[in-house]
């Protein structure tokens, strides 16, 4: 499944510009209107915050591009002016290690109460896991636990999708006390 895009609107970003525009007019009205010292620092004030107030949309407007036929307009996936995300929450895992080996790794991690950091070390030197990649490892891990601990089975992730919450949610139903383990108010 594509990756879904939600383009910045061009309205909002045309009425940003124009309001710290604006901003700025009347900020270099104060600078030179000379009516006291006051007005000279609120209009130097206002000319340095509205100017980069402005400076944001209006980059975005010189930037603007058609999307081709396939919707990409060629900024980054992580640009100002569109943000990227799939449904496919599946985690690399180097070859020969398994989810089932990296939800042991963060529940035991969890029920030992150690730090984050030291889960993510773990996970960067047993899996080669990026920071966010751990920081998703463990919250579809401990999402999987969360859902079984509800009791319907209707809340179980699709495993095609998401197969570490499936397999931590698959641990939490066969092991209730997991959940209560890590989070004693589930309890």
């Amino acid at each position: 499944m594509p990756p879904t895009v939600y383009q910045a609107s061009l309205r909002r970003t045309v009425l940003l510009a124009l309001a710290a525009l604006g901003f700025v007019a009347v900020s270099v009205w104060l600078l030179l209107s000379r009516r006291g010292i006051r007005m000279d620092i609120a209009g130097a004030a206002g000319l340095m915050f509205f100017g980069l107030a402005a400076a944001a949309p209006v980059y975005r407007l010189i930037r603007r591009r058609e999307p081709d036929l396939d919707g990409n307009t060629g900024d980054t996936p992580t640009s100002a002016t569109e943000v990227r995300w799939t449904d496919d929450l599946t985690i690399p895992l180097p070859p020969g290690r398994t989810v089932a080996e990296l939800v042991d790794v963060v529940l035991g991690s969890a029920l030992r109460a150690e730090p984050v950091r030291a889960t993510d070390r773990l996970l960067a030197v047993e899996f080669g896991l990026s920071k966010d990649e751990s920081a998703l490892a463990r919250d579809r891990c401990f999402g999987g636990l969360v859902r079984a601990a509800t009791g319907n089975p209707l809340n179980c992730p699709p495993r095609d999708k998401d197969p570490v919450a499936w397999e931590s949610f698959q641990r939490g139903v066969r092991d209730p006390s997991l959940a209560t383990g890590i989070y004693p108010d589930l309890a």
